[in-house]
């Protein structure tokens, strides 16, 4: 992630961070948050709610999860979007991850093989982005 930031150049705009008390001042105003966790989604976005909830500085959220099978085998988008609409949140969408698109430019010096090999990332299919967005304000 921090490498696509950079490439980017959006670095001095991007925060990361495994507690989300360590990044309250960077929380204001209308904040984008990509949730990619490898089955703790659950945990981080109840956490990260109440954190939001409680932060008088947020004007606006949106957020994008990865969903995951987790130790269950079984995809948690159900408890996901079920959690977020109980909260406040409003789904927008839920877009399947199609692994044909992790081959991008920057992996070109790579041999196909080796593309479909660092794409797929040992990922289980079925996964998927959710996006929602909160508005506090």
């Amino acid at each position: 992630m921090r490498y696509a930031a950079e490439a980017n150049q959006v670095s001095s705009l991007v925060e990361f961070s495994t507690d989300i008390s360590k990044v309250e001042d960077f929380l204001v105003d209308s904040v984008f948050c990509l949730v990619d966790v490898d089955g703790s989604e659950m945990e981080v976005l109840q956490s990260f709610s109440q954190f939001c909830d409680s932060a008088s500085s947020l004007a606006s959220v949106r957020l994008l999860v990865e969903s995951d099978s987790g130790k269950t085998g079984v995809q948690n988008i159900p408890e996901i979007v079920s959690f977020l609409s109980s909260s406040g949140w409003r789904v927008e969408s839920i877009l399947r991850q199609d692994p044909r698109n992790r081959f991008v430019g920057s992996l070109s010096e790579y041999s196909f093989l080796e593309q479909v090999v660092r794409g797929a990332e040992g990922r289980p299919g079925g996964q998927s982005w959710i996006a929602a967005v909160k508005t506090f304000r």
